[in-house]
């Protein structure tokens, strides 16, 4: 408890009361935290193992030709140059 004023300045040892159904929504709220986490972390781990089963690497050899698409907002101001080697 913070007082106000002095007039609100007691004991505050007495004043400071806990109270039990507080505590327990805390924990339950607590423990609801902690399976939302759980949860959010194994659906994103099993989402990012069905992404990795249409994964394949691909490798270019020199002279290859690739389609590149360039986005000016990567490059820094004046910097952007399509034909630029």
């Amino acid at each position: 408890m913070h007082p106000r004023g002095v007039h609100e300045l007691q004991d505050l040892g007495q004043l400071e009361r806990q109270s039990t159904d507080g505590e327990d929504f805390a924990k339950a709220m607590n423990d609801l935290h902690k399976q939302v986490k759980s949860k959010l972390q194994d659906s994103s781990q099993w989402y990012k193992q069905q992404e990795d089963l249409k994964w394949r690497e691909v490798q270019f050899n020199v002279g290859d030709e690739v389609l590149a698409h360039l986005h000016i907002e990567r490059f820094p101001r004046g910097e952007y140059n399509k034909l630029k080697f």
